[in-house]
């Protein structure tokens, strides 16, 4: 066993890759759609679990939308890599293992990698977000069905109650968008920083307002 644990020296290396990707597509992908609503990436302080977050949603989401060919070229792809990582180790630890033994395990154990990469965050993600329903808002007393639950945020700034979807948020700022505004707000002060309207004009530009 511990000859077989000497030959994956190389996955310390391979995990910091995927996650070095994931943080590169997430911080693209959040960059890209803070600025269509106006909001310049580094205002916020994004951290490593989050853009890993936002790299994965992303993947997934290409992957959807993507054509079932393409889909699967990535999910073959992942197995033939994983199943030649694990046939090179099995080799290494075990030479005089059988090579038909050594292909069925090589090739269980990539498929198995492959699929929990790809879906068992996904899976972990579902299970969060089913506890919560089944343990809060199944408490809820409204006539409608949890998939149609609409969530409002509201903060009470110093100048009245601002209520709308929540942006994005960080330690320092909240983002509400309400009606066709999007409202920076402090979390320490709970002041309006700044209000992004978005108008319909030729410009098709957010106007930017500084708070007071």
């Amino acid at each position: 066993m511990g000859k077989l644990i000497d030959q994956f020296k190389w996955f310390p290396a391979l995990a910091l890759l995927i996650n070095g990707l994931l943080a590169g597509m997430g911080y693209l992908f959040i960059t890209g759609f803070l600025a269509k609503v106006g909001i310049d990436v580094a205002e916020l302080e994004i951290s490593l679990p989050s853009l890993l977050l936002y790299g994965y949603i992303f993947t997934l989401d290409a992957l959807s939308e993507s054509a079932r060919l393409a889909l699967m070229a990535v999910a073959g792809g992942l197995m033939a890599l994983f199943t030649w990582f694990f046939h090179i180790a099995f080799k290494g630890a075990y030479p005089k293992q059988n090579d038909w033994v050594r292909t069925i395990l090589s090739t269980s154990l990539g498929a198995l990698s492959a699929v929990l990469l790809l879906l068992g965050p996904a899976w972990v993600f579902n299970a969060g977000g089913a506890k919560a329903m089944r343990s809060e808002l199944t408490k809820i007393d409204i006539s409608t069905t949890l998939g149609q639950l609409t969530r409002t945020h509201s903060i009470n700034t110093p100048d009245g109650p601002i209520e709308g979807s929540l942006v994005i948020a960080d330690q320092r700022y909240t983002y509400i968008r309400a009606g066709n505004a999007v409202y920076k707000i402090a979390n320490d002060s709970q002041k309006v920083v700044r209000a992004i309207t978005f108008t319909s004009d030729a410009s098709n530009k957010p106007e930017e307002q500084d708070g007071q």
